[in-house]
C-alpha cells in the first residue's frame, strides 16, 4: 500500500520543513523591511481630491518622509489638522502593530472617527503677517514694512487654481478668497491648498503647529505621466 514518501524519509522531511522554513523567512523579512520603510523613513500617500491641483492632480500618489517634518516656505507637507480623541494604551499599540505589518494602510482602532492627513503648501512662518485678497496670499515677514506676495517670499515654484469670480460674488463665503490679516505666533504656520476655489486649510482650521505635521511630501510617482519632485 502507498505510504507518504515524507513519512518514509526522515532526511527528505528535514529538507522539506527547512525549504518551508526559508520561504516563510524570505516573506517575513520582505514585509518587515517594507514596514520598516513606511514608518520611519518614507510612504505612500493617496490624494483623492483636488486640493493640490494643478500640481498634485485627483488620484495621485505622493511619498512622504515622516523625517522631514521642517515646515519650510513653500513645502507640501502631510498635516493632521486636528488631534484625534487618544485611545487607550493597549489599542494604540495594537493600531502601530497592525500599521506596521501593513506598511502603514490599515488601522482598526477609531479609525472610523478619524480625520484623515492632508496634503497642504506651508505659506506663512512664525511671525509673519498674513493676509488674503482675491485668493492670493500677501505676507509681512517678522520685522518687514511691507506685504509681498507668496510668490515674491519663496524659491520654490508653484502653481495655484484660483475661480473667475465676478465682483458681486461675496468671497468671504465657502472657501474664503479674502482674510483679514493675522499675524502668526513663534510656533504657527499657515498652510493652504492649491485650489483655492474649495479647499478646506487653514482658513477654515485657524493657523497649525508643528505637532500638526506628519512629515514632508518629496515626489509625486503615480500617475507616471506626473512624475516630478517638490
Amino acid at each position: 500500500m502507498f505510504r507518504d514518501i515524507y513519512a518514509i524519509s526522515y532526511q527528505m522531511r528535514r529538507e522539506l520543513y527547512h525549504r518551508i522554513f526559508t520561504v516563510f523567512s524570505a516573506v517575513f523579512s520582505c514585509i518587515l523591511f517594507v514596514s520598516l520603510v513606511c514608518t520611519f523613513f518614507i510612504f505612500p500617500v493617496n490624494s483623492h481630491s483636488s486640493a493640490m491641483a494643478p500640481d498634485i492632480p485627483d488620484t495621485s500618489v505622493v511619498l512622504v518622509s515622516p523625517l522631514l517634518k521642517s515646515p519650510d516656505r513653500g513645502r507640501i507637507m502631510l498635516v493632521q489638522p486636528v488631534k484625534d480623541e487618544k485611545l487607550p494604551k493597549t489599542l494604540q499599540f495594537a493600531n502601530f502593530f497592525i500599521r506596521f505589518f501593513t506598511a502603514q494602510q490599515l488601522e482598526f482602532f477609531g479609525a472610523e472617527n478619524k480625520i484623515k492627513p492632508s496634503l497642504k503648501r506651508v505659506i506663512g512662518l512664525p511671525g509673519d503677517s498674513v493676509k488674503i485678497k482675491d485668493y492670493i496670499v500677501y505676507i509681512k515677514p517678522a520685522g518687514q514694512k511691507q506685504f509681498l506676495t507668496e510668490f515674491e517670499l519663496t524659491k520654490i515654484n508653484y502653481n495655484i487654481t484660483i475661480p473667475m469670480t465676478p465682483d458681486f460674488i461675496d468671497r468671504g463665503l465657502g472657501a474664503y478668497g479674502d482674510m483679514d490679516e493675522i499675524t502668526l505666533s513663534s510656533n504657527q504656520y499657515f498652510l493652504l491648498g492649491d485650489d483655492r476655489t474649495q479647499c478646506v486649510d487653514c482658513r477654515i482650521w485657524g493657523p497649525l503647529t508643528k505637532d500638526n505635521f506628519l512629515g514632508r511630501a518629496l515626489f509625486i510617482y503615480f500617475p507616471f505621466t506626473k512624475i516630478r519632485h517638490f
